[in-house]
């Protein structure tokens, strides 16, 4: 019995240690998404090849910039998921 409760609460742990650290990473990429879009538009223009024979406007800096903000709110969002989810698992529970 205790190592069952040890266990279950090891998993809750990983979970709000795995959401955590998907919030923080969410919100570092969102604060930062301009400055990442700009150096990595740089990247692309300053080496064709890496285009993969796609038009250039298609690696904007604009479009890396939304990539980056959609993506990082979807971080944050899983993030949010990844905590809530055992701990309201775990007030059903009890």
């Amino acid at each position: 019995m205790v190592s069952a409760i040890i266990i279950n609460a090891l998993r809750i742990a990983a979970f709000i240690g795995m959401g955590t650290l998907l919030i923080l990473s969410g919100l570092y990429y969102f604060r930062r998404a301009q400055e990442l879009a700009d150096i990595w538009a740089a990247e692309v223009a300053a080496h064709p090849w890496q285009r993969f024979g796609l038009p250039a406007r298609w690696y904007s800096s604009k479009k890396f910039f939304w990539q980056l903000r959609i993506s990082a709110v979807g971080a944050i969002a899983i993030g949010v998921i990844l905590i809530a989810s055992p701990l309201i698992a775990l007030i059903q529970h009890l």
